[in-house]
């Protein structure tokens, strides 16, 4: 999935056009079969596909390859939403889909409500927002089995976590409220199992999606949480 070539004397690692043509078809397609869809149901679906794309490239020189997907992305989102309404005219339609967020323009958005049903506005997510991260390589000699490196391993998930969260964000900061760790399983939040947010009072029962409401937990630990919420709930 990558292109490795030398420029001037550097190894530039960066995106292979055939992957980023074939995401944006895939994407072309799904737009093609949802012609009803509703926007915020389209921002569902599109934003933890080009999050989890994102994230796999944002380790190489990806910038521009990632402006170039934002501007393809966009103008796809136009023919979709100008088919919605093929009796109106594209200064109606623009304002209507797309707006401006943090400096950005032609954000497909979406104004819909919250599970509380409170008023919010989703927005597609914006490939060249993420941060471009240099992987930085394992020691030769560390092994996670060296009681001796415990630190250096810990020191090292937790800058991994750092970079999988926008920093600043309310995710970013319940996992730092957290110390980085499963309050379950008191293990590291990031040591390759999958990770969860999990409600501390159930949505249903009044719950909300604030900070204080939220916990990172590993998908493991959060299956055992319900578990023993639905034992509860019967006895």
């Amino acid at each position: 999935g990558f292109n490795i070539r030398r420029f001037n004397g550097k190894c530039i690692v960066k995106p292979q056009k055939e992957k980023v043509k074939e995401k944006l078809n895939q994407i072309k397609i799904w737009l093609k079969k949802h012609p009803n869809a509703k926007p915020e149901a389209v921002i569902d679906v599109l934003n933890p596909i080009l999050r989890g794309w994102g994230n796999y490239y944002k380790h190489g020189v990806s910038k521009k390859t990632f402006a170039d997907f934002d501007y393809k992305l966009v103008k796809k989102l136009i023919k979709w939403s100008k088919r919605r309404h093929p009796n109106k005219g594209m200064k109606w339609v623009i304002p209507k889909y797309f707006g401006r967020i943090k400096g950005n323009k032609w954000v497909f958005k979406a104004d819909t409500k919250n599970r509380q049903g409170e008023d919010t506005t989703k927005f597609i997510l914006r490939l060249a927002t993420i941060p471009i991260i240099r992987h930085v390589k394992v020691k030769s000699d560390a092994s996670p089995d060296d009681p001796q490196l415990r630190e250096y391993w810990e020191k090292r998930k937790t800058k991994i976590g750092k970079n999988h969260y926008a920093k600043g964000s309310k995710l970013y900061r319940i996992a730092e409220l957290q110390n980085w760790k499963c309050p379950v399983c008191k293990q590291h939040l990031f040591n390759q199992e999958l990770i969860e947010t999990h409600h501390k009072q159930e949505v249903a029962y009044g719950g909300s999606d604030e900070e204080y409401n939220l916990v990172h937990v590993h998908q493991k630990c959060h299956r055992q949480i319900h578990g023993k919420r639905a034992k509860s709930k019967i006895a």
